[in-house]
Order: structure tokens, then C-alpha cells, then sequence
């Protein structure tokens, strides 16, 4: 192993070294194995270790084996949170790249315990995950067990999720736990880079024991996840638990908080955006924060600019006030956001934008929604994270460049005509009927997008709209 002899990151990190079981000796209970894939995590390495030396499940009864395929060693790291040696941790590092598949085999050879149990290296795990499975499985004398659904939180939008159910067969393999005798039979594709749970559980046909989900994990979404999980977020369920409610452990908690408050490193780049108007409709507060938080970003006040018009006027209304301003200021492109939309808190997702604003800097665009509501979309193969919509509704976030003003605002007039005869209580994803420009014209959309909606005027959660998967018309 490479030992590079890197220094404690924190104080944080004194804390859980210092977190001990202290559970006596019981006789009679299975020998389990923790296995732990990992690569390019050294950040989360101390919090799974953390979580492995908290569990109640005996000390000697239990060991946790981590295999890494990083560029570099983590065996210092390792090795320094368990320099008292009260647990057993083995950590091998792979100096050759391997598919999740064959890393996952791997493990499985590795360990030496009666029991197997899957623990993700950058998920929350309760203090009795390991004897509450052992437990469930005993009983119910099962050599395989996982969670069909399980709980997510979005770190960049602090929202707890419940995936939707598939079968009693399906589970997920960070819940996964089974006998050895299990792998008699059972073996993971060793090509297999994602969805390794199909060959594992031969196409999900293999018996499950289901397990409690708010017992097994907690999965955690974030930035450098390995499959983003937004793409899910349209087909869950939000739960009334906040992440507080789940995690009591202080240390971890503070944790996973950082992942959803500490400051972004990446900004935008205001220099492609000539002006910001916020459309105010009915919460002059919510817009207020908006505006707060455009400035923490970077935007310069004194390109910001508001719409605010009274109940009689359509959202056609406040686009067509927008674009006045616009014109008004000789904008080469303004961004128009809906005054009760909220913006993603996530580096990787502000790169998305940059990167997109760098490429229509030196080709021709005319649209870029950067939060809607997508139904349908085209594939773009030469720009990543961008698609060309074939069907939007409920757009909060639209740039819009100089050279389409004169049909942007034929076609909110045609729009505004449309609204008039439309009664009241009509959605506003009625209102605005743009699938024949997205079609016909240079329309671009950033999925998942930078701008979403987190609740609808009656306080419901409209979130998933803004994240849910891209069908993709062929």
C-alpha cells in the first residue's frame, strides 16, 4: 500500500476517532462483513468509518473491508482513524480502474465474514443498521435481503424523497445483505459499470427479504454521486421528515449539512448575462430572497432588474414588461426568473450553466431555459447536461438572447391574446404554449436545470416537475 502521510483534515476528525461501540461480547452471533467500494471519496472515508465504528453490533464480531481503486492510497487515512486498532479494517487500494461489477466481486472474496452487508461509502447509516439486518435475516432464516425503496435527500434542495416501489423482488445494492451461501449462486457482471444489482440478483428473480428502508439507509444525493439522482427525483414521493428528524448524530449531521450550506466554490458568469429581471407576482418576500441570493452569487446590483404588476395582469404580462426593460437598456440577452423559483446550491450544476454560456458566446442561439418542466426533449450529442425541448410547461428561468426579441414578443403577445379568454383558475402551465418555437426555433434547455419551483401557490411540493427523467423522442 502507498502511504502518503497526509495530515488530519480537522478537529471533526479527532471526534470520530475517538467513537468507540462500547458493546460487550454476545455469544452466538454471526461473524459480518461490511464491504465498501469506493474511488475518488477521501473526503467521505472518514464518516464511513465513523459510522462502521458507532454501529452496536460486538466490535469482534465484525470487520470492515474497503476497496479502493484511486489514483492514490487512502491507507493513511485509514489507518490513522484506527490507530487504537479496536476495529477490524482492512483497506486495499487497486492501482488498476475497475468496473463497479468486478469491484464488487472482489469484495465479496474479500470477505470473511457468515454475513455480508453492503454499505455505500457516502450514504447515512443508522447505529443499529448491521444488528437490525442480522436480526431480520435470522429470523426470517433469509439469505438474501435490501430495500425495494429508500429514502434520499437531495442536499441541493434539503428534501427528503421515498423512490417509488418496483416488486417485492427489487431491492437496491446499498441495502443489499446475504449469506455466504448466497454467492454460491449469485455473482455481479464483471463488465457491469451501473445497475450491477440486474446480474447480481439474476434480472431481480431471486427471493428478498424486505427490509425497513428509514432502518437500512439514508441515501445522500449530491455532486459527485457516481449515478445523478435527480433524473429520479420526478418519480419519488417527498416524506415530511426532514434530515435533522433522521440523523441525531451531531458530528454527522454536521457533515452532510456542509453539503447543502457551505458556499459554493464555482460562480456564475455574470459577464455572459447582461441583465437579471425578477417577474414579483404575489410574494414580494420570496422574491426579496431571490434577489439576496443572485447577489451572494455574484450578480452585480446594478444589473438587476424587477417586474411587479397587480392581479389583473398575466404572466404574458410580466414577460412583456420584462423584455421592455431589456430593450429599454440595450441588453444583448436578459435571464427572466419567476420571483417564487429557488436555484440549485450545487457546484457542479453552476458549472453546467458556465460551460453552456462559454458555448453560446460563439454560436447562434435564441433561447436557454434554464427551469422548466421538460416532457419531451431531442438529444444533443455535442453539449453536455443540454437538450433541445420538443415540450416545456411552467418555464421559472428563461435566457433570452437580443436577436429573437422581436418573435419573443410576437409570440408572448399571441400568448397574452390566448390568456385573456382563459378563466381565472387556469394553471399557469396553460398560459404559456411554446412547443411550436422550441420546435422550430434555436430553443435550449439545461437538464436538470439550474431554476426550479419548490412549492405551487397552495404550498404543494412541485419540485420533482423540474428533475424528473428526460424521455427522449426518438
Amino acid at each position: 500500500m502507498k502511504n502518503t502521510h497526509r495530515q488530519p483534515q480537522n478537529n471533526l476528525m479527532a471526534r470520530l476517532m475517538a467513537k468507540t461501540s462500547g458493546v460487550a461480547r454476545e455469544g452466538e452471533l454471526p461473524f459480518v462483513s461490511v464491504i465498501t467500494p469506493t474511488w475518488n471519496r477521501r473526503e467521505f472515508l472518514p464518516y464511513l468509518i465513523y459510522m462502521f465504528q458507532y454501529q452496536d453490533y460486538p466490535a469482534e464480531k465484525r470487520e470492515l473491508v474497503i476497496l479502493d481503486d484511486s489514483a492514490e492510497s487512502n491507507a493513511d487515512l485509514v489507518a490513522m482513524l484506527n490507530q487504537k486498532q479496536q476495529f477490524t479494517i482492512r483497506y486495499y487500494h487497486q492501482t488498476e480502474r475497475l468496473t463497479i461489477g468486478a469491484k464488487r466481486n472482489k469484495l465479496n472474496e474479500l470477505a470473511r465474514g457468515e454475513y455480508i452487508i453492503c454499505m455505500d461509502d457516502d450514504d447515512y447509516y443508522r447505529s443499529d443498521k448491521i444488528s437490525y439486518t442480522i436480526g431480520e435475516m435470522r429470523k426470517h432464516n433469509a439469505l438474501f435481503a435490501g430495500c425495494d425503496q429508500i429514502p434520499i435527500w437531495y442536499s441541493h434542495i434539503n428534501r427528503i424523497y421515498r423512490t417509488s416501489s418496483i416488486s417485492q423482488h427489487h431491492a437496491l445494492n446499498g441495502t443489499f445483505a446475504y449469506h455466504r451461501n448466497f454467492l454460491r449462486n449469485h455473482r455481479y457482471d464483471d463488465q457491469a459499470e451501473l445497475a450491477e444489482e440486474i446480474s447480481f440478483t439474476k434480472d431481480f428473480s431471486s427471493p428478498v427479504l424486505q427490509l425497513d428502508p428509514e432502518r437500512s439507509i439514508l441515501c445522500i444525493a449530491h455532486s459527485t454521486n457516481t449515478y445523478d439522482k435527480n433524473f429520479i427525483l420526478g418519480t419519488c414521493e417527498l416524506i415530511s421528515e426532514d434530515i435533522e428528524d433522521i440523523v441525531k448524530d451531531k458530528s454527522l449531521l454536521k457533515h452532510f449539512k456542509r453539503l447543502n450550506l457551505a458556499p459554493l466554490k464555482t460562480k456564475i458568469n455574470w459577464a455572459r448575462i447582461e441583465g437579471v429581471i425578477i417577474n414579483v407576482f404575489s410574494d414580494d418576500n420570496a422574491a426579496d430572497l431571490l434577489r439576496k441570493e443572485l447577489i451572494s452569487l455574484g450578480m452585480p446590483e446594478e444589473k438587476l432588474q424587477k417586474v411587479t404588476l397587480n392581479a389583473d395582469h398575466c404572466l404574458a404580462d410580466y414577460h412583456l414588461s420584462a423584455l421592455d426593460k431589456a430593450v429599454e437598456r440595450g441588453w444583448n440577452n436578459y435571464l427572466v426568473l419567476d420571483g417564487r423559483c429557488s436555484l440549485v446550491h450545487q457546484d457542479k450544476t453552476i458549472k453546467d450553466v458556465n460551460n453552456i454560456l462559454d458555448i453560446f458566446s460563439t454560436v447562434p442561439w435564441d433561447v436557454l431555459l434554464l427551469g422548466a418542466e421538460l416532457r419531451s426533449a431531442i438529444p444533443i450529442q455535442s453539449l453536455a447536461q443540454v437538450v433541445k425541448p420538443v415540450c416545456v410547461t411552467g418555464p421559472v428561468g428563461c435566457l433570452i438572447n437580443a436577436t429573437y426579441y422581436p418573435k419573443w414578443r410576437e409570440m408572448l403577445l399571441h400568448t397574452r391574446d390566448y390568456q385573456q379568454d382563459l378563466p381565472k383558475s387556469a394553471p399557469e402551465s396553460h398560459i404559456l404554449y411554446w412547443d411550436k418555437h422550441c420546435l422550430t426555433d434555436r430553443w435550449y434547455l439545461l437538464s436538470p436545470g439550474w431554476v426550479y419551483r419548490a412549492n405551487d401557490d397552495n404550498g404543494n411540493d412541485c419540485a420533482p416537475k423540474y428533475f424528473k427523467k428526460i424521455y427522449i423522442d426518438k
